[in-house]
């Protein structure tokens, strides 16, 4: 069998959102003997220069939110051919409509992988525009859709909250833990201040506004730490929480810094001492693999919809308010270096054992032989 995967953007350095996640479960089918392909654009000059095995790109032109690619078509019908499984990455984007409209003619199963984009704070967002989607391309993919994937059962939920009747499996992201053997397991205090480290996009949903106000509130506890926020601007939210930082006298522990990809980002990591994400809205976010990878304990609301952070002790969990996210900062600022250095080790022995490439891809393979056995 032939794995398709395609998504909208082969950004796969961000080390956030689907393009990443699409590319480790592509390597963990390929690690597992099965064959993978996976097909993302790229802008004229955004062109990734390494590009990783069993990946195809196509340039995308103007305008970029369409993701439209004049070179997809003709990659999508040498690819789509029977005996293939066609996995949709995302919703409501020009390559949806290339590879659902050659599924359904071609009669090859799709998997459609939401990514988080059926939750309601998502939902809510773009309604225009995913009407339009709907209408155009999307409501036939879904009537054709074979296996609905959800990262979470709380996704599942939503999927079938929206009528879906066919399958849904329940199998989150996973990671490669190459990147991470380098960092150690010693205590991360670079400077005079220990870091809480931020790391994803600076976006209204992720939270931000209400950290800061749980960071004011918490006063001399945060003496020894810094709070370093690391990612790119979305929609003017620096601004916005730069008022805030001043209004609350924050400008001596908080830090904005670019994003950083590659080695620089796992340096950030390395001289971090605790992750937080403090989101309203997640599907399954890479970024805490990731911190999980590098030996930190997790700060995360329930929202992010983890909760093994704290049922498994490498981590803790609030609610979305100042409030809540206040009072897990203090418990974590509280904890000796001895005790985050035993959370962190234990995160990185669950994200190894549950997330790795390998364990998504045999996860996903065997969902697929279950559910699609007949139609391919």
């Amino acid at each position: 069998m032939n794995h398709i995967h395609f998504i909208q953007s082969a950004n796969f350095a961000s080390g956030g959102g689907i393009p990443p996640a699409a590319l480790f479960l592509h390597q963990g089918l390929n690690e597992i003997g099965c064959d993978s392909t996976l097909v993302g654009g790229y802008h004229s000059g955004e062109k990734p220069t390494q590009v990783p095995p069993g990946v195809e790109l196509v340039r995308m032109t103007a305008p970029r939110r369409a993701y439209y690619s004049p070179e997809l078509p003709a990659v999508a019908r040498r690819l789509v051919q029977p005996g293939a499984c066609v996995h949709g990455h995302g919703l409501y984007v020009y390559p949806n409509l290339v590879f659902g409209s050659l599924a359904r003619k071609r009669h090859v199963p799709l998997v459609y992988h939401p990514h988080g984009i059926l939750e309601p704070w998502v939902r809510s967002r773009s309604r225009l525009q995913k009407s339009l989607a709907m209408f155009l391309f999307e409501r036939a993919n879904f009537e054709k859709v074979a296996l609905w994937r959800a990262l979470t059962a709380k996704e599942a939920d939503q999927i079938r909250n929206c009528g879906i009747k066919a399958p849904i499996t329940v199998i989150p992201n996973g990671i490669s833990m190459e990147p991470f053997e380098a960092i150690s397991s010693d205590a991360k205090k670079i400077g005079n201040r220990k870091k809480l480290l931020f790391l994803g996009r600076v976006h209204e949903k992720k939270g931000l506004d209400l950290l800061l106000h749980a960071w004011a509130a918490i006063g001399n506890m945060r003496a020894d730490w810094e709070l370093v926020i690391v990612g790119p601007d979305e929609g003017g939210c620096v601004a916005r929480l730069n008022t805030i930082i001043e209004k609350e006298g924050l400008s001596d522990s908080v830090r904005f810094c670019a994003p950083v990809v590659g080695d620089a980002k796992i340096q950030v990591l390395q001289n971090a001492s605790l992750f937080i994400l403090p989101s309203r809205s997640e599907g399954f976010s890479m970024a805490i693999l990731e911190a999980m990878a590098a030996r930190l304990p997790v700060l995360a609301t329930h929202a992010c919809n983890f909760p093994e952070i704290a049922t498994e002790g490498f981590g803790w969990l609030s609610d979305s308010t100042a409030e809540g996210v206040g009072a897990m900062l203090k418990q974590a600022l509280s904890c000796t270096e001895d005790t985050l250095r035993q959370m962190g080790e234990r995160g990185r022995e669950i994200v190894a054992a549950r997330y790795s490439c390998a364990a998504i891809g045999h996860q996903m393979a065997a969902a697929v032989e279950q559910h699609l056995a007949k139609e391919l």
